[in-house]
This record gives C-alpha cells, structure tokens and sequence, in this order.
C-alpha cells in the first residue's frame, strides 16, 4: 500500500508553488499526495484550478473556501472567532495564551485545516505557507511525524503592535517537535539555527529546468525589463527600476506582472514620464505558475531589486530570481543575505547591488543597452547557472527533499 503524505498549506497552491512542486515530486516517486489548501482570494482560485486541471491524476486536493463570495458564512465566522481570540490576547498577553487560542490569531482557518487533514488519514504531513500550528495539532491527533516548510523567516514577520512575538511563541513549541525541517534559503536556515538550535535542511524555490533552451532576442535597441509578483506596490525594486533607466537614458520597457491598484499604476506611469521619458511601463495581470518561466523568456532583464524593511526580507531567496534565471535572463538583485549565494554564483549573469544603490544599477543597464554582446553573454551565464545549480532537478533540491522524506518514515 502506498504511503499517504498530506501536503498542507494556509495559502492557495497558486501562491505558494513550493508545495506544487513537492506534491508533484512525491507522487512520481511512487507516495499518494494529498494536497490540502485554502481559497480566499478569487483570482488566485481561478489559477489553483488551472493548476489542478493539469494534475488530477497524479494528486489528490482538498480546499477549505472561506471566500466572502464562495463561502460567506464561513468568512463571517472565522473573521468572527478570529476577533476574539484577539481580545483575549489583548486581555491575558501573548506569553500567556494557549497554543490553540494563538494558532487562530495566526492562521484564520486552523480548526477546518486540522479537521480535513485528519480526514485524509496520511502516514506523513508536510506544512508550509503559514500552516505550522495545523500542520503539528493534526499530527498530534493521528499520532504521526510532520516536517514544515520555513520559506521565509516567519517570526520576523509579525507586525509591530500588541500580536507582535505570536509567531514566536508558536515556533518555540511547535518547531522542536517536527520530524523534518526545510528553509527557503541558508540564510533563513542560519537563521533558524541561531535563534532555536534548529538545523533545517536548505531546498530553494527552484523549478523544473525547460527541456528547450532560451532563444536568443535580435536586439531591436531596447532593453526589455520584466518583474512579477503576486501584488504590484511600493518599494518592491519598481520605483527604483524606474530613476535606473532615467538616468541611464536609455530606450527600454518595464513589464510589470501582477495584481496592482490602478492609483499606484498611476503613479508608476507618473514617474516615469517625469524621470524616463525614454521608458515604456506595461503591466500584465497575474499568471499560473506552471508558466511564469515561458512569460519571462521574450524579455531581456529580470528585476529583483529588494528593499528590506525586516530580516525575514533580507533572508529570503525570491522566486523571481530563480525563475529569471530558468528563462535565461540577465538578473539585477540586490545583494541581500538571502540572494548572496545565488548572486555569486551568477558572476558576469547578474548585477549585484547593494541596497539603495540606484547609480550602479543605471551604469549596469546602460553597459548591457550600448554593448548588446555583453547582453548576450549574461543571459548565457544565466541560463548556464540554471543548468549546472539553480533548478529543481539538481540532487541539493528535490533529490534531498525526497531523500529527507523517506528517511522519516524509516
């Protein structure tokens, strides 16, 4: 019989890909994947579904809606419990709550979560996504091991204010017990160590290699920028993007990929007319995963210029560089400790910037628009980097993933 893993996450599969891409590796190695998600924002269902369209015979998947539209009275209701577990956070502290009253000021739908994956029944259960307090209580009650995905540093994460420190409190009680740990990147596994004692195993967001390589772009003279995101907003690298390529006075576009508020557009566009008159802006709405690393292939430049407001920014890898370099593009990122293994590894493919540093990154896009040649041999360093290390089918990403799997269930 094979061995049931639930894959859990507090998000849409759309938004947190990671968990996709483990439910996909674990059923081609023989497990039955039970994937277990949650629907809260409409747009990002209709791409979970185009994710499921395409895997409905390889995994299995559960959803707990609490849309407003999809499923009101449970949007009312968990809005509802939410709320007063606040109150009584407010009332008794942070420190002295139970694990449970904290789990629902952190994750909305804790208790739907746990219910459907001991429903599920699985031998294993693999969380990520915000998950943590469902991914253990689940366990506890099926008297089975649960590893937990740490992409980002989840404990810096908390706003400033009353609930500041919740998430720690759960990560104190919870993380000790798990079976397996992951991190986003060795910056938040060091992290991890630091603050816990904790060793979780480093497996980056990469994906699957493309079977066929990047084309080459004839240059037309202008330099074509692209950046994604699941929300298009303020200091996400765009504005600084932006006074780069004024001052570089160079022709180029900015493809911008996300959802965004049509104000801050405006202002995007404002801005550009003021400083870039040379610069085109073009903004796409959000795409499946599956086939973000094709939309970015036809472009020159990816950007993933950062600005770090808390640590768990500083230590994250983002997807956007690992999926720029899978397409073959020349990579701007900001040199933060997150992104410092893969910006040293990228050599001639990237330009690495410090924070703020908006002089190196025009004289980087002004030496790649007058000499296209330079152009070309980034994004064949790219490319070359995503071949030899930054992909998914490389033995230090999935093949360790699966590896650690297996080795809880002997």
């Amino acid at each position: 019989m094979r061995k049931r893993v639930c894959i859990m996450t507090a998000g849409h599969l759309s938004t947190t890909p990671r968990m996709v891409k483990v439910a996909d590796a674990l059923a081609e190695q023989g497990y039955d994947a039970h994937v277990l998600s949650t629907q809260f924002i409409d747009w990002a269902d209709q791409a979970d579904r185009a994710i499921i369209a395409s895997r409905w015979s390889r995994w299995r998947w559960t959803t707990v809606d609490y849309r407003k539209q999809g499923a009101r009275t449970r949007a009312a209701f968990t809005a509802l419990r939410m709320r007063a577990a606040k109150k009584l956070a407010r009332v008794r502290g942070v420190d002295h709550i139970g694990l449970g009253t904290a789990a629902r000021i952190r994750e909305r739908v804790y208790p739907e979560l746990v219910a459907e994956a001991v429903a599920i029944r699985p031998a294993f259960i693999y969380g990520g996504g915000g998950a943590l307090s469902a991914t253990a209580e689940a366990a506890r009650r099926l008297g089975i091991p649960f590893g937990f995905d740490l992409e980002d540093f989840h404990s810096e994460q908390d706003e400033p204010g009353e609930y500041f420190g919740i998430t720690g409190r759960i990560e104190r009680e919870i993380l000790p017990r798990a079976a397996l740990l992951t991190a986003g990147s060795q910056a938040i596994a060091d992290a991890y160590h630091e603050e816990y004692g904790l060793d979780p195993i480093p497996i980056h967001n990469v994906f699957a290699l493309p079977s066929a390589a990047p084309a080459p772009r004839e240059w037309d003279g202008k330099l074509k920028l692209y950046w994604f995101g699941q929300t298009v907003g303020p200091r996400r690298g765009l504005e600084e993007t932006i006074h780069a390529m004024g001052r570089a006075k160079i022709p180029g576009e900015l493809t911008i990929r996300g959802n965004a508020i049509e104000d801050f557009l405006g202002s995007l566009r404002s801005l550009a007319a003021d400083v870039a008159p040379n610069l085109t802006l073009t903004h796409l709405e959000p795409a499946a995963p599956d086939d973000m690393v094709d939309l970015c292939r036809s472009h020159d430049v990816g950007i993933a210029i950062e600005n770090p407001e808390r640590r768990s920014q500083e230590l994250a890898l983002t997807n956007k560089s690992l999926t720029y370099v899978l397409a073959g593009l020349a990579v701007a990122l900001t040199d933060t400790p997150g992104q410092h293994e893969l910006a040293t590894d990228l050599g001639d493919a990237g330009l690495i910037l410090p924070v703020g540093d908006i002089d190196g990154f025009a004289k980087g896009l002004e030496r790649w628009s007058t000499d296209p040649e330079s152009l070309v041999r980034a994004k064949q360093a790219s490319w070359e980097a995503a071949k030899t290390r930054w992909n998914w089918d490389h033995p230090g990403e999935c093949r360790r993933l699966l590896d650690a799997i297996a080795g809880v269930f002997t």
